[in-house]
């Protein structure tokens, strides 16, 4: 039986996983197999709600001997079934699910479209992805342009270009430094000989691209669907200020998103209304 452990009131919920398992709940049914990326200690949902097998970067014995360097308990870590040191997580995992579970993940990969076109050969025809991303507003990537369309598609048509240079650049230089308690101090994070060593030090904790939820399906996954990069329907997406993180449930196979139903995409925003030609 999929519930809540104790329900939110007032938009406030008792964890994050309380959240994310809301937006699944509707498609939940028993005898579910799933698969959750990367949950270390906090899986989305319990082993005897799904039948429910894990993937990390690390193995189960090196995330607890991680968990007891930082003070964690390494009891609370959760069995990893496959390890995979990239995002070709296939050649790991032989089976398919009924749902595969990403939480703050796909922010870090830098071949974004490839990463959801992976994801997909680990689903059953009709079965849910559960993409959860940080809000920018929210992080240290506040100061960051948002990730756009055309970034993300170019980057797809042109994979041996030098994107995590391109990354660690842009995290570099828009960094917000309040975050770990520094000062943004314009004449250090735009100095040239800073940012040219800086976009040589590329690490899998950077983000490679970032969102908000008010532009990430209408301008990002909704177009990616219709055109066809991404072989998904958009069901759902959800927003939680509290946790600073959105949510977006796709379902695999492509039937009913389409250029139609994004006709949204060339509305201009509100300041640009009236501003046509020159």
């Amino acid at each position: 039986m999929f519930k809540h452990a104790s329900g939110a009131k007032d938009g406030r919920y008792v964890s994050l996983e309380e959240f994310r398992r809301e937006t699944l709940l509707p498609v939940m049914r028993d005898n579910l197999s799933c698969l959750e990326i990367g949950p270390y200690t906090r899986p989305t949902f319990r082993a005897d709600e799904c039948h429910l097998k894990t993937l990390d970067y690390f193995s189960t014995q090196e995330l607890r001997s991680h968990a007891q360097r930082i003070g964690a308990n390494p009891a609370y870590v959760i069995e990893v079934d496959y390890v995979c040191k990239d995002e070709n997580y296939c050649s790991v995992v032989t089976e398919k699910f009924d749902v595969v579970i990403a939480a703050h993940v796909a922010e870090h990969v830098v071949g974004f479209i490839r990463y959801f076109q992976s994801l997909r050969q680990l689903l059953v025809d009709g079965g849910y992805l559960l993409i959860v991303l940080p809000d920018k507003r929210y992080s240290f990537d506040k100061f960051r342009p948002d990730t756009n369309l055309a970034h993300l598609v170019f980057e797809h048509l042109n994979p041996d270009l030098p994107w995590k240079s391109l990354h660690s650049l842009e995290t570099a230089m828009y960094y917000d430094m309040q975050y770990v308690q520094g000062l943004n101090q314009p004449s250090e994070r735009l100095n040239l000989s800073y940012l040219a060593k800086s976009a040589n030090e590329w690490h899998p904790g950077i983000h490679s691209h970032v969102f908000q939820f008010d532009d990430a399906v209408r301008k990002i996954f909704a177009p990616l669907c219709a055109m066809g990069l991404m072989d998904f329907d958009v069901i759902d997406s959800r927003m939680c200020h509290q946790f600073g993180e959105f949510t977006i449930l796709l379902r695999a196979g492509n039937w009913q998103t389409n250029y139609e139903s994004i006709d949204t995409f060339y509305t201009p925003s509100r300041d640009t209304i009236g501003r046509t030609g020159s």
